[in-house]
């Protein structure tokens, strides 16, 4: 699906500074593994110095053009499914993960979900930072919404939908991209994970001491009115 807009990714979703710092702050140094890095421009930002990073991605397209952009070894990048990133590397490998972009909530089935959370704290040294970034599907869902805001540019249009299955609990995600005449659409289903949700996975998973905000800038998380959900876990 994300092949689509591999080569205007940076432009949909450029870097937020803040996000870069507030990474910075949790993990200031060692190895950190982005899942879901996409074309790899965040990466750049938060690896150097003593900090070393991996960004792994299940679209082949987005990794190619992360390695191409940045080829000098930090960051690094793989091809990799999520789900199978515990097989890839040591125990307690890494100091820190992060995942952001809403790339927790395409894990739809319940015990892929538990065995993914479960395994990916295998991989954080003790004392060590999980950083999620999804949206807030309880002011989604509350607010029964549909369309995400459009992105517009002179060179292309970017439009994302929700549909909700009641009868599966996840949602139909659909993308249309509209660039040079041409109208391209794909959908996926992700899994609406609620905050309060997300919370007790991360403790069945052993993960302590979870805080939720509201964004990258440290903003008090409100169920009510937050349109992101940020939790930041200690292993």
């Amino acid at each position: 699906m994300y092949e689509l807009i591999s080569k205007i990714y940076e432009d949909i979703f450029p870097v937020d500074n803040n996000a870069v710092s507030f990474t910075k702050e949790r993990i200031a140094a060692g190895k950190i593994l982005d899942i879901g890095c996409g074309t790899g421009e965040f990466d750049s930002r938060i690896a150097g110095g003593k900090t070393f990073v991996t960004g792994i991605d299940l679209d082949a397209e987005m990794i190619k053009k992360a390695s191409a952009n940045f080829p000098g070894g930090n960051p690094a990048f793989m091809r990799m499914d999520m789900r199978t990133a515990v097989s890839h590397f040591a125990p307690e490998h890494f100091d820190g993960i992060i995942s952001y972009g809403n790339t927790l909530v395409h894990i739809t089935d319940t015990a892929e979900m538990d065995s993914f959370l479960l395994g990916i704290k295998t991989l954080i040294q003790p004392g060590g930072k999980l950083l999620l970034q999804i949206l807030n599907y309880d002011y989604i869902i509350n607010n029964n919404i549909t369309e995400l805001p459009v992105i517009k540019t002179d060179k292309f249009t970017f439009k994302r939908n929700y549909a909700f299955d009641n009868g599966t609990g996840l949602i139909k995600f659909t993308i249309t991209l509209q660039t040079e005449g041409t109208i391209h659409t794909e959908s996926v289903l992700l899994n609406p994970l609620r905050p309060g949700r997300l919370e007790a996975l991360l403790e069945n998973a052993g993960f302590k001491n979870t805080t939720l905000y509201g964004g990258f800038g440290g903003e008090q998380f409100d169920n009510t009115k937050s349109f992101v959900c940020i939790s930041e876990s200690t292993a």
